[in-house]
């Protein structure tokens, strides 16, 4: 059972990644091609992008979030635990300093 929810959390990320949330970018593109869209348009297909990026990462926390829980596998060995925490928060500062200054 434990392998059928690794590979679910390893499929989930690029099957949701490549799904067309965004329902406005993909309808314009279907109807219009490669022509640009109105300002009021590229507004809402910019709110409908920030949207579905939202919900691609909730979705994901979900199905990590319920498959360690399902799993014989601590939240200490997945490295999820209040031990220790300030050292963990300073790497995870670090490392995300480093990919936002490397863009």
């Amino acid at each position: 059972m434990f392998q059928h929810i690794v590979l679910l959390v390893l499929v989930a990320y690029p099957a949701l990644c490549l799904i067309p949330f965004n329902l406005i970018r993909f309808r314009w593109g279907f109807m219009n091609g490669p022509a640009s869209m109105p300002r009021e348009m590229e507004v809402k297909a910019e709110v409908a992008d920030r949207t579905a990026l939202f919900v691609i990462h909730f979705m994901l926390f979900v199905l990590v979030a319920a498959s360690i829980r399902g799993s014989s596998i601590s939240l200490d060995e997945v490295g999820l635990s209040l031990a220790n925490w300030k050292r963990a928060l300073g790497m995870g500062l670090m490392f995300s300093l480093f990919f936002c200054g490397s863009r």
